[in-house]
């Protein structure tokens, strides 16, 4: 990934949309909708398995487990259904992968300016002998 070009937000979180994931799960969608029982049951079942990962998800920030992670998919499975939540997971989106890309940047000028340090210790070690 390193020597990969960077791609702005706005493409990476377009293409977390377009996934194939996202479209067998729209195709699971329009076949539970399809069904007349189903179609009364998936919004229920969508706020009830949301609700349970972004609950769960509030627990483990403050207890071992991996919180952000159930958050965001207890927020992706709301966003299925509700536009607030995809709006919400969007926006979450742009703000996690701007700190990711700062970080990335942060570490490539710290690891320039280690090299450019350990050379100029080698440049002045060769001076002294």
């Amino acid at each position: 990934m390193e020597g990969a070009p960077l791609k702005t937000i706005e493409d990476e979180v377009k293409e977390s949309e377009t996934s194939r994931f996202h479209r067998w799960l729209e195709a699971r969608k329009e076949r539970m909708h399809a069904h007349p029982v189903m179609r009364h049951l998936y919004k229920p079942l969508v706020i009830g398995v949301g609700a349970f990962c972004f609950i769960a998800g509030l627990i483990m920030l403050v207890t071992p487990g991996p919180g952000w992670l159930f958050i965001f998919i207890g927020l992706g499975i709301w966003g299925t259904e509700f536009t607030w939540a995809r709006r919400a997971n969007i926006f979450m989106k742009h703000v996690v992968l701007t700190a990711w890309y700062r970080y990335r940047a942060w570490r490539q000028q710290r690891k320039e300016r280690k090299a450019a340090r350990k050379a100029e210790r080698k440049a002045a070690a060769a001076n002294q002998r």
